[in-house]
């Protein structure tokens, strides 16, 4: 009995990470287009500043 809660929990905390991991990678992509998309905004701004 003791064993096969032992099991579970493992297995709970397994399937967690996996998921972290899943999410991590999806988090980490979305940051990337992120600061992408900050850069055009950036030069989009100093366009118009330098624009006048």
């Amino acid at each position: 009995m003791i064993t096969l809660q032992n099991y579970k929990m493992f297995f709970d905390h397994y399937t967690e990470y996996q998921g972290f991991q899943r999410v991590n990678k999806c988090f980490a992509s979305s940051i990337a287009s992120v600061t992408h998309h900050q850069d055009d905004l950036n030069a989009i701004t100093n366009f118009k500043e330098t624009d006048g």
